[in-house]
C-alpha cells in the first residue's frame, strides 16, 4: 500500500485500472490517427480476409472498439441464406482481425462459425483459412 495524502492506495487494486487506462489511451491514439477505411485497408490483403470475402459475397465489415480494435467481417444467417428476415439472425460466420495496440496494425485473427469458436490464430494460419472455406 502507498499513502497518498490521507488516502491509502493498494497497488494490486490499481494495476487493473491503470491497465485499462493504458488500453483506452492506445485505442484513442490509433482511432484518432486512422479512419475506419484505413484500418480495413491494413487487413484487406490477409489470406483469411480474402478467403472470407470470396466465400461470403454478402458479408459486411465493421470496426470493433470493445477493449481492443478489430476489423470484423461477418455474415448473418439471413445474409447467408438469402431469405428475407425481419430481424438480424445469429451470425453464420464472423472473422475478426485484431489490431496490435502498440502499432495499430494487424496482430492476430479470431474466427467463429455457426456458433463454434475457432479461437485466436496467427495471421495467415492455414487452419483458419480452411475453416472459413469449410464453414460455408
Amino acid at each position: 500500500m502507498i499513502a497518498v495524502g490521507a488516502v491509502l492506495i493498494s497497488l494490486p487494486d490499481t494495476i487493473p485500472f491503470l491497465g485499462f487506462q493504458y488500453t483506452f489511451w492506445q485505442m484513442d491514439r490509433i482511432l484518432g490517427s486512422a479512419s475506419q477505411n484505413e484500418l480495413r485497408d491494413r487487413v484487406k490483403d490477409l489470406p483469411e480476409v480474402k478467403t472470407f470475402q470470396a466465400t461470403y459475397k454478402n458479408s459486411t465489415w465493421d470496426i470493433n472498439e470493445d477493449y481492443h480494435i478489430g476489423v470484423v467481417y461477418s455474415i448473418t444467417e439471413c445474409q447467408y441464406s438469402g431469405i428475407y428476415c425481419n430481424e438480424a439472425k445469429p451470425y453464420h460466420a464472423s472473422l475478426e482481425i485484431v489490431m496490435n495496440l502498440d502499432t495499430g496494425y494487424p496482430d492476430h485473427s479470431h474466427f467463429w462459425c455457426k456458433g463454434d469458436d475457432y479461437g485466436k490464430a496467427p495471421l495467415g494460419y492455414d487452419g483458419i483459412v480452411r475453416a472459413i472455406q469449410e464453414c460455408a
